[in-house]
């Protein structure tokens, strides 16, 4: 289960996403950065098994992304829900925290 994310510009044409998920061995954190698909309104990470993240609808206080994974013939497709939360850093995303 997703517990928390992060998504932030990281520089011209990327992006640094940190999720973190609670496990039954605890809480786990995973930080990626996704790189622009040249001109289509996608960003990918396919050595980290990241297909597509993909804006579909935004106010800029809510987001909705489109996440196709996929690695070795397994894919799965997630629509997740992103909201503005003032305040809070990469610090404030993850474990322990």
């Amino acid at each position: 289960m997703l517990g928390a994310s992060l998504v932030q510009l990281y520089g011209v044409g990327r992006l640094r996403v940190v999720l973190a998920f609670g496990r039954s061995q605890g809480c786990q954190s995973h930080t990626l950065i996704l790189r622009k698909d040249g001109k289509k309104a996608v960003f990918r990470n396919t050595l980290k098994g990241v297909q597509g993240f993909r804006v579909l609808s935004t106010d800029y206080s809510y987001g909705v992304v489109d996440l196709r994974l996929g690695r070795a013939g397994r894919t799965s497709k997630t629509l997740l829900l992103f909201s503005e939360s003032r305040g809070a850093g990469h610090e404030g995303v993850g474990c322990g925290g």
